[in-house]
């Protein structure tokens, strides 16, 4: 009897980082027959949850137990995906009793109840882990969304990513670019146009950004983070007294910031400088339309000097 117990207990405690949760093949390792797994099965101490996946000491899945009950019924390289994934990463919400599986292989698996399965043979460089979790990435968490999910979900998926502080564009980028053919890259590509979302980019890799702009199109190089009237400003044409304020859409502005950028505005202005405001990730995203605001004030400019 004391053998048993101390069994059980040793179960228990491989069985707790999963949420209770063992496989058959593991049980079998620890130097369990099969007859041994029967027995407690019958006694209530191991409960069936999909074939060769029991739940220790009582039978009901909670917290995290739903999503290792479907990874380790799904087999060698299953992932959390779609809304499931999203909801680990905290974009979306996803009821626990429904799990989004993606599996490396196009190969038909079982289906199981409560696991929606999906197939892929790209997931190589797609995964990523978190809390523990074997789950894609979040690039691939968006696009597989894009790709199953109306508009507005996606949208939520963008903004939640953006809330989260988990929100990369430029893996997104590097994952599927525009016009890449991937299932759903271009309503993805859509949202992330018409979203305002922060970037990840540094303020140096702004300025080249901003800088790499001008060249492009052909708009001479501005003054970067120069004093001007007492105040720090991103980018300064001084001959045409223009500036262009790139505004961080990263973090939430708060009530200061706004009323100090509202007084450093109506200093340069009272100074006889024309103020562009631009937001970062359009720096980023839409290039061409930065660059035509700014050479349209260049423009304007020349034409108003003596």
């Amino acid at each position: 009897m004391r053998r048993e117990l101390d069994i059980d207990h040793l179960i228990a405690q491989v069985a707790a980082p999963r949420g209770g949760v063992i496989t058959r093949a593991r049980l079998r390792a620890l130097g369990l027959t099969d007859a041994a797994i029967d027995h407690r099965v019958r006694t209530g101490r191991l409960h069936l949850v999909h074939r060769g996946i029991y739940l220790v000491g009582h039978p009901h899945l909670c917290g995290h137990a739903h999503r290792w009950a479907a990874l380790l019924a799904s087999g060698p390289g299953a992932v959390l995906s779609h809304r499931s994934a999203a909801s680990l990463w905290d974009m979306l919400y996803a009821p626990a009793t429904v799990v989004h599986i993606t599996v490396p292989t196009q190969a038909g698996r079982k289906r199981r109840s409560g696991i929606r399965l999906h197939r892929s043979v790209t997931l190589t460089d797609e995964t990523d882990l978190r809390d523990g979790f074997p789950v894609t990435s979040m690039a691939r968490t968006l696009l597989d969304i894009a790709a199953t999910e109306p508009r507005r979900v996606v949208e939520q998926a963008v903004e939640g990513a953006d809330g989260a502080g988990v929100f990369d564009g430029r893996a997104i980028h590097a994952l599927a670019p525009r016009g890449c053919g991937r299932p759903g890259a271009k309503l993805l590509h859509s949202v992330l146009d018409h979203a305002f979302i922060g970037t990840t980019i540094t303020r140096s890799e702004l300025e080249e950004a901003m800088l790499a702009l001008c060249r492009a199109h052909q708009i001479p190089q501005p003054e970067c983070n120069v004093d001007l009237e007492g105040w720090e400003v991103d980018c300064l044409w001084r001959a045409d007294r223009l500036v262009v304020e790139v505004q961080s859409t990263k973090f939430h502005r708060t009530a200061q910031q706004v009323a100090r950028d509202a007084d450093k505005e109506a200093d340069l202005m009272e100074a006889g400088y024309v103020v562009l405001h631009v937001a970062d990730v359009h720096v980023i995203r839409r290039p061409a339309q930065v660059a035509a605001r700014v050479a349209a004030l260049l423009s304007r400019s020349r034409r108003s000097l003596p």
